[in-house]
């Protein structure tokens, strides 16, 4: 609703920290390049994907991309090394396409001291998505209490695709840092 992206909106102006949530083909890529587009002119904006599929056509935008490594296993460059690079690039928001594998616990990290963070993970509910972020974040090494994940992650923007093949926003969930940490 024109509601729900005037809120959206908002909430990226005010830089808070925004995960979008939803299964396969449900929309989280096009989400989030259509939140990036309202970051305000004149941020240095840095996005780190996987896979390029971001094309945000603004100035003060460097896109990095993974690099699997090559057949023999070397030459690699995963998301935890284009994040250390990403940060000493000194960004005013950064942007992870999709939050995969254990360097959760690092993007997470990162969003507590670059608010403005946008990122994505594969997840069927915000309930789930908040688990699956404390399961990506054991896998690489860390403990992720619920304190620490309200502190990184505001807004948790749940997508869903329908049978008839629309795909819609269903909630948009605030970590409040109380209780179960979300309202």
């Amino acid at each position: 609703s024109q509601q729900m992206a005037d809120f959206l909106s908002l909430c990226v102006r005010h830089r808070r920290n925004i995960v979008i949530s939803g299964g396969t083909r449900s929309g989280r890529t096009t989400l989030l390049a259509a939140l990036a587009r309202t970051i305000p002119a004149g941020e240095r904006v840095i996005s780190i994907e996987d896979v390029a599929e971001l094309d945000l056509q603004r100035d003060q935008w460097i896109a990095l991309e993974v690099r699997p490594p090559d057949l023999a296993g070397a030459g690699g460059i995963g998301v935890g090394t284009l994040l250390q690079a990403a940060l000493r690039m000194r960004p005013d928001r950064l942007i992870v396409g999709d939050l995969a594998n254990g360097e959760a616990a690092d993007v997470l990290a990162a969003a507590g001291a670059h608010e403005g963070l946008l990122t994505t993970v594969r997840a069927e509910s915000p309930r789930d998505c908040l688990q699956r972020l404390e399961t990506l974040a054991r896998q690489g090494g860390a403990l992720l209490p619920a304190r620490a994940l309200a502190a990184a992650v505001h807004v948790v923007v749940q997508l869903s695709l329908h049978a008839d093949g629309a795909r819609h926003v269903t909630s948009i969930s605030e970590l409040t840092g109380e209780g179960d940490g979300v309202r």
